[in-house]
């Protein structure tokens, strides 16, 4: 049998719904554990972080007690806490709700982004929760190096890098899901992506035209290059001797 996902369910109505959790556990393994109030679900996810998969959150829900009026001020905490939380664990999170009022309002879209209408979408809400949860290892990567990967996005490579990162920092920080992993498998890949790190080099003119002869990277003479060093294959340099591009750490990264 496939493994069954622990989601946590925050819906003040969720004991109205008892063909929606049946389905849900039933057809697509997603076991969905409810709570009331913001509060009581945020409260069990700090508890036991890594036990869940995914969190599915009604639009208007209970805050702190179940004496209040549901508003979308418990969501927009629970959103929150979830933004913060991502550092440690990504978790996937969906909305739903049968609000008439939130229905096709800009607003409220602007807050949440996609959202699902309770049960018109409830299929496609299940299969995408499923589809999250499976790639939620890259995501979560992409939270841990937000940085590079913005900045190799802004450079314009991304499309040609990131699988290549995802590919290495995944088994790297779930090892338990991939017994096989051999750092000597990736040699090539990390030195493709100083080849393309040396592309968007020169097309910003830090590294000459005469380092890519041909349009073939010669990863030797463009580190030569950045490094103050002369590149004598391709008869160039950069500056005046002790100038250099880069920190001598760096070059020994790109070095070895």
């Amino acid at each position: 049998m496939s493994k069954k996902y622990n989601i946590l369910w925050i819906d003040d109505e969720w004991d109205k719904m008892p063909t929606f959790k049946q389905e849900c556990e039933e057809l697509y393994n997603l076991k969905l554990l409810p709570f009331r109030t913001r509060k009581d679900g945020m409260q069990a996810l700090e508890e036991e972080l890594d036990k869940w998969d995914a969190v599915l959150l009604d639009a208007k829900m209970f805050d702190e007690n179940v004496n209040e009026v549901a508003k979308l001020k418990g969501l927009r905490k629970a959103i929150s806490h979830l933004d913060k939380l991502s550092m440690k664990r990504y978790i996937p999170r969906f909305i739903s709700t049968g609000q008439p009022d939130l229905l096709d309002n800009e607003e409220f879209e602007e807050l949440v982004g996609k959202y699902y209408e309770k049960e018109t979408d409830d299929i496609q809400l299940m299969e995408d929760i499923v589809a999250e949860i499976e790639k939620a290892e890259a995501m979560q990567v992409r939270a841990i190096y937000e940085t590079v990967f913005h900045s190799l996005e802004s450079l314009g490579i991304s499309e040609y890098t990131d699988a290549i990162l995802l590919d290495i920092f995944v088994p790297m920080h779930f090892a338990e899901k991939a017994s096989s992993f051999k750092p000597v498998h990736h040699y090539n890949q990390l030195r493709q992506l100083v080849e393309y790190l040396f592309r968007a080099c020169n097309k910003v003119g830090i590294i000459p035209d005469e380092c890519i002869p041909n349009g073939l990277v010669n990863l030797n003479q463009c580190s030569f290059y950045i490094a103050g060093k002369d590149a004598e294959k391709v008869g160039v340099r950069y500056g005046e001797p002790g100038d250099r591009i880069i920190p001598t750490y760096i070059e020994s990264i790109i070095r070895s």
